[in-house]
């Protein structure tokens, strides 16, 4: 996608997340398997295993016509919004 980078701040980075849920005798877990998609080392991926999944404010959810619409209009609310906004204790 064409002009991520602009849309973030400077020390920001943007990945792609795809998530993978396993499911076990014991219990489930997600997998998080992520790629670089704006900032240094762009397209290095990292995968790691989480069980908890938490939604960021709904006023900041992005739309669009398609993926890359609708995460550079989320990208545009979240911008210079401090993380303890979009994500206000639970």
């Amino acid at each position: 996608m064409e002009g991520l980078e602009e849309l973030l701040g400077g020390d920001e980075l943007l990945f792609w997340v795809a998530q993978y849920e396993l499911h076990r005798p014991d219990g489930k877990l997600f997998i998080h398997v992520c790629e670089l998609q704006a900032g240094p080392k762009r397209g290095m991926c990292l995968a790691y295993p989480t069980l908890i999944v938490r939604s960021g404010d709904r006023r900041f959810l992005g739309a669009g016509e398609n993926i890359e619409e609708a995460l550079k209009d989320c990208l545009n609310k979240i911008k210079g919004v401090p993380l303890n906004e979009i994500m206000p204790p639970g």
